[in-house]
């Protein structure tokens, strides 16, 4: 028996990240339909009720990783000037929401190509992604002086969502060493092409 593993119990608050981290690790290593939340609970040494109270789902703990980049979606919108061109400030918050280190790089290639073989995982939109989509909703509206409640807002905030879990999609799909912002920057730039008035019709 392992002696440095943890006894069952609530990991402080401190320690959140890094059971989010350790519970990735071990979805990650068995496979999505081939771990139980019971399994994982062991091997991240909590116990299982702790778990859920953290993760209620196996799917939250594939998604929080992206949970986590809310926070800082929102600080980047509010680093952003209103002379800005709407694009350029979408584009210049969502980079500073996925800058990772090198360390998160592989990591993170290897979850999201799991949500985009795991039929179950593309069924399952978290809270925090809602509400990522809300802020989106809300930075857009203003710059368009619509409430956040019409359409256009609405619907221009799920063509930016949707181009960046593409985008995120192909660079999992990839061996390049290139970082996911500069891809996702990239796919962002394609909605200036097919605005513009020089796209064949």
């Amino acid at each position: 028996m392992n002696s440095s593993r943890r006894a069952p119990g609530r990991p402080p608050l401190a320690e959140v990240s890094d059971l989010r981290a350790r519970a990735l690790e071990s979805v990650l290593r068995h496979g999505y339909d081939g771990v139980t939340l019971g399994r994982i609970a062991e091997e991240t040494g909590v116990s299982l009720r702790t778990l859920h109270r953290y993760f209620p789902a196996k799917a939250d703990i594939v998604w929080g990783v992206v949970d986590s980049a809310f926070d800082a979606l929102r600080q980047g919108f509010e680093n952003t000037t209103d002379d800005m061109p709407l694009i350029e400030a979408i584009i210049a918050a969502v980079v500073s929401a996925f800058d990772l280190s090198d360390d998160e790089l592989e990591v993170n290639r290897a979850r999201i190509r799991l949500i985009v073989s795991t039929p179950e995982l593309q069924a399952v939109q978290s809270e925090m992604f809602r509400l990522w989509h809300g802020q989106l909703v809300e930075v857009i509206a203003r710059r368009m002086e619509e409430t956040p409640g019409a359409l256009l807002p609405r619907a221009a905030a799920s063509a930016v969502q949707a181009v960046i879990m593409e985008a995120l999609a192909f660079w999992a799909a990839q061996d390049s060493s290139e970082p996911p912002a500069a891809v996702v920057t990239r796919a962002l730039r394609s909605l200036q092409f097919i605005s513009s008035p020089d796209v064949p019709r």
